[in-house]
């Protein structure tokens, strides 16, 4: 095999991991000059995207990681892939029993019928606009830039989202983190009353462990359910798996010395650490070392009810503090869509956290 064959295979092997779709020579022979000229330009812009996803595989093999998950995560942010030749020339074959390429290329180009327009649609999938296949070949570097993908138009029913599909989909993610950071900051403010003034409830959680996690269950809302709810993310089971942060450190021998070797409870020092970090928005994907520390502090043994308390407090300055930094965020990103920071703008702060010492301080002779 010639070198200039194996650097070809190479360069077709980057462009796919970049996410190109490469054709075999029957399929480029039945290109036109322009559409072959469009190929070629998103097989280039492909091999940017392959060298970088490259690299990330190769430094997920090293250090462990799962690379197939990795990378399916991955696929979903990458560039629009080029789009395949026309497949309407049986269609055509009926109008012409011996077309010539060129009156097949005519055919397309001047076509207004239904089958012959392409769908622009955003990188969220949202409708932008209709298109001719003729100015679709003539937009590709522009739609590129832009994130835009060209699709065929749905057969079905179902029509592209609206501009209010559109704002709803951006605004619930904010939603949602500002419904389950209000809940959890709350609900440890009123666990750390709890645990302030009741002697009883305060050995519960000291005692940590099983004890520790039972009464949790009892008083955090989503803690009991977080295995159930998700059993089916992808990230949640490699968590379970690796037992390792997203900055890499490996908390198995930890979360095992403070289990005391019961699986039970290894497991559920995850989910707390998982519900720890979807009060913050990151459902898992930002599993820190902060929130496996948490985990840790409030279910290890020999840890008192000051020092638990101290580490709800840290619970939810970081919920807080990463509720502002999504909410600056989304209005630095959509400067430009009033409808959109009008919605943002109903939003409130989030409940600050409650600390039972602070209110023991602020009245040390209990006259209130």
């Amino acid at each position: 095999m010639s070198i200039g064959k194996l650097q070809s295979m190479g360069g077709n092997y980057i462009s796919r991991l970049g996410g190109a779709d490469i054709y075999k020579p029957d399929q480029l022979s039945q290109l036109t000059p322009e559409q072959l000229q469009a190929y070629n330009q998103q097989k280039e812009m492909a091999k940017t995207a392959g060298m970088r996803e490259l690299a990330a595989r190769l430094s997920d093999a090293f250090a462990g990681r799962d690379v197939a998950g990795r990378a399916a995560q991955r696929e979903i942010l990458r560039q629009p892939k080029p789009q395949k030749p026309p497949t309407s020339y049986q269609e055509y074959v009926l109008t012409d029993p011996t077309p010539t390429a060129k009156e097949y290329s005519d055919f397309l180009n001047r076509s207004t019928s239904p089958g012959s327009l392409l769908q622009v649609i955003d990188r969220e999938g949202n409708f932008v606009k209709n298109i001719s296949k003729k100015d679709a070949l003539a937009s590709t570097k522009n739609f590129a830039e832009k994130g835009y993908r060209v699709t065929n138009i749905p057969t079905g029913t179902e029509a592209a989202p609206s501009p209010d599909m559109n704002l709803e989909k951006k605004i619930q993610p904010i939603l949602d983190q500002y419904k389950t950071g209000t809940n959890l900051i709350n609900e440890v403010s009123t666990l750390a009353k709890n645990v302030a003034e009741n002697p009883e409830t305060a050995n519960k959680l000291v005692a940590g462990g099983a004890n520790a996690i039972e009464f949790l269950k009892s008083n955090i809302k989503g803690f009991a359910n977080i295995a159930a709810e998700n059993k089916d993310n992808p990230v949640y089971k490699q968590l379970k798996e690796s037992q390792t942060s997203i900055e890499g450190t490996d908390y198995s021998d930890k979360i095992a010395e403070v289990s005391g070797g019961s699986a039970i409870i290894q497991s559920q020092i995850l989910d707390l650490a998982f519900t720890f970090a979807a009060a913050r928005g990151q459902s898992g994907r930002g599993l820190s070392d902060r929130d496996f520390q948490n985990a840790l502090d409030i279910i290890s043994k020999g840890v008192n009810a000051e020092q638990k308390i101290a580490v709800m407090q840290d619970i939810s300055r970081r919920i807080t503090n990463e509720y502002n930094t999504t909410i600056d965020i989304a209005r630095r990103l959509n400067v430009n869509d009033p409808e959109f920071l009008d919605q943002l703008n109903q939003f409130s702060n989030l409940p600050p956290f409650v600390s039972p010492y602070a209110q023991q301080n602020a009245d040390p002779l209990g006259l209130r």
